[in-house]
């Protein structure tokens, strides 16, 4: 999807006037053999933007070999959060494999990893 991974259009109003700030905006495993039981983590950094506290659903949507914790995330005004994201290659498809991490409607992180 286009949209999802960059190359479509900016929303610049929506931009502007997110709630929060996603760093990294994409995070890639590499690639990793199929058979390699051993989940590999990455952090992903959740920036509360507005002026006030903020309660987010955390929910991962494409490979199930992708996951994240917490499940939600309350982040005071102005604060930062770490989300977990993991990859478990034993669970994945040969080749290509990509999700979506998803912080409520407000923002989203693109996660990517090949296997072989």
């Amino acid at each position: 999807d286009p949209l999802v991974t960059g190359a479509g259009m900016a929303d610049l109003e929506a931009a502007v006037q997110a709630d929060v700030a996603v760093s990294p905006v994409s995070t890639s495993f590499g690639a990793l053999p199929i058979r390699n039981g051993s989940a590999q983590t990455r952090t992903v950094a959740v920036t509360n933007l507005s002026g006030s506290a903020i309660s987010v659903p955390v929910s991962v949507t494409g490979s199930a070999a992708f996951g994240a914790s917490p499940s939600s995330l309350n982040i005071a005004a102005g604060s930062t959060v770490n989300v977990t994201v993991r990859f478990t290659p034993a669970s994945a498809v040969a080749g290509d494999n990509s999700a979506v991490l998803r912080l409520g409607s407000v923002a989203h992180s693109v996660l990517y990893a090949f296997t072989k």
